[in-house]
């Protein structure tokens, strides 16, 4: 990971300057209206929205993306976290004792995404390695999807049973295997294709499996009924953190 030095912007949170940024980060901020500088001291510093996640800072806001302070030597190094809490986004119901499980899974799912291959880009492959270059590429695929399957793994794990049975993470979990599973049957149609080519209509086979039965325990392809647990009060389920507020 490339880091960009920026203990010069003369930052700080939590009396501990900021010192470094990602360089995604860095190379995120186009708008000369708005300069890198200027939004961490926004979300950080002056007026900013946040909650902590285990030792890291996030922001709390709205999209895909958050800003994110995490521990480093000699201060904070800051970077761009996938996804969101606020509460209309992905993980905006996960309650604050829970967070940090589901932002060390983000991370992971951010770091094994990858574009399947498409069937010119297994011809190409072939063209370019053989049949061993089609099987290497596929393999990798398979090889990243295996991977995402034991971080949700993890994640589970990491939640007591009464946990995995509230709305919140039932949704997840469901939602990410079945995403999984969407996938691995797009790579082996694909793959399919390579080989034996199309002929006439090819059905599309929707969760023939109703679920995974991961080491942590069985995970549906669909969702189940909510059950009692997922009505539990609000502040209750959400447990919010003292630490959020603003800086």
């Amino acid at each position: 990971m490339t880091l960009v030095p920026i203990l010069s912007y003369g930052l700080a949170f939590d009396d501990r300057p900021i010192v470094t940024a990602s360089r995604e980060l860095a190379e995120s901020y186009t708008d000369p209206d708005l300069t890198m500088a200027e939004h961490l001291a926004e979300a950080f510093v002056s007026e900013g929205r946040w909650c902590r996640v285990g030792a890291d800072i996030h922001t709390l806001g709205h999209g895909d993306f958050e800003l994110r302070l995490q521990p480093s030597a000699g201060g904070w190094h800051a970077d761009l976290f996938p996804g969101s809490w606020a509460r209309w986004s992905e993980f905006g119901d996960v309650p604050a004792a829970y967070r940090h499980p589901v932002a060390v899974y983000a991370d992971t799912r951010e770091r094994l995404s990858s574009t399947l291959p498409d069937v010119e880009a297994l011809k190409l492959e072939h063209l370019l390695a053989g049949d061993d270059g089609v099987a290497a590429v596929v393999a990798q695929h398979v090889a990243l999807l295996d991977d995402r399957l034991r971080a949700l793994d993890a994640l589970q794990a990491c939640l007591p049973s009464e946990a995995r049975r509230w709305a919140w993470a039932a949704e997840l979990l469901t939602d990410e295997c079945r995403e999984v599973k969407e996938q691995q049957d797009a790579l082996a149609a694909v793959f399919m294709e390579f080989h034996l080519g199309r002929a006439g209509i090819r059905a599309t086979t929707m969760l023939f499996v109703p679920g995974f039965d991961l080491p942590s325990g069985f995970v549906p392809l669909t969702r189940a009924h909510r059950c009692p647990e997922a009505d539990l009060p609000a502040a209750e389920a959400m447990g919010t953190s003292p630490t959020e507020g603003r800086s």
